[in-house]
């Protein structure tokens, strides 16, 4: 079982599962699609950044309740949610997302991709798997210290 949230319920829909146990549905979070994210940082090593922070994320928030009806409605499948208290965290925060304001004065080419939670695992994704973009290791290594200060 993953230990990540939007593939574990990914993964719930792809084997067409009855049920999935999860914690408060209606806290809201800013996700990602990680081919934004690789996108953002490729084109943050082209900059001088390294004594910059800058958010890599939407500033759209989705609730977890959202994802669930996303994904049944991509797969045609309905889960029963089981509410597990265990999940449930006291000081759960109920939205929380970035401001991309910085990362889009940077690099404004770099656009969010809408709705990429609804495709969250390969399995789901009825075009087949992500597209695979690798940036080269002398381009990793060149921009090491500005883009990436942690070694």
């Amino acid at each position: 079982m993953p230990n990540f949230l939007v593939p574990k319920i990914g993964e719930h829909f792809a084997r067409r599962e009855s049920s999935i146990e999860l914690g408060n549905i209606d806290v809201a979070r800013d996700f990602s699609d990680v081919r934004y994210v690789a996108n953002a940082y490729e084109a943050l090593l082209d900059f001088d950044v390294a004594a910059e922070t800058v958010n890599v994320c939407t500033g759209k928030p989705y609730t977890l309740r959202e994802i669930l009806s996303a994904a049944s409605e991509l797969t045609g499948h309905e889960l029963k949610i089981q509410i597990n208290p265990a999940f449930v965290r006291k000081t759960d925060v109920k939205m929380l997302a970035g401001s991309p304001a910085k990362l889009r004065s940077l690099v404004p080419q770099i656009e969010s991709i809408p709705r990429s939670w609804t495709r969250c695992t390969g399995c789901l994704r009825p075009d087949g798997p992500l597209p695979s973009r690798r940036l080269t290791s002398t381009r990793l290594h060149r921009h090491r210290g500005a883009a990436f200060p942690f070694r």
